[in-house]
């Protein structure tokens, strides 16, 4: 089953927080949404899994800091 989770990073947060999560028609519904207003997707199921174990409004955990600072750098570019 397709899952999307949303992260939202400012500076002044210690850590990206969850936003958004969802799966099946929920997950296509924030593709979509991701797709119109021009916001990168990233695939990374295990990652997803993994995220997708917090409550909306979550920080990520220390864990999995090193593999969304990751793709973040990726997407700055």
């Amino acid at each position: 089953m397709k899952r999307a989770i949303v992260l939202r990073y400012d500076e002044a947060d210690d850590a990206p927080v969850v936003v958004a999560a969802g799966e099946g028609a929920v997950a296509a519904a924030i593709e979509r949404a991701a797709a119109e207003y021009d916001v990168p997707v990233v695939r990374d199921v295990p990652l997803a899994q993994a995220l997708g174990e917090l409550s909306v409004g979550s920080s990520i955990p220390e864990a999995l800091y090193e593999a969304v600072a990751t793709i973040l750098r990726e997407l700055a570019g």
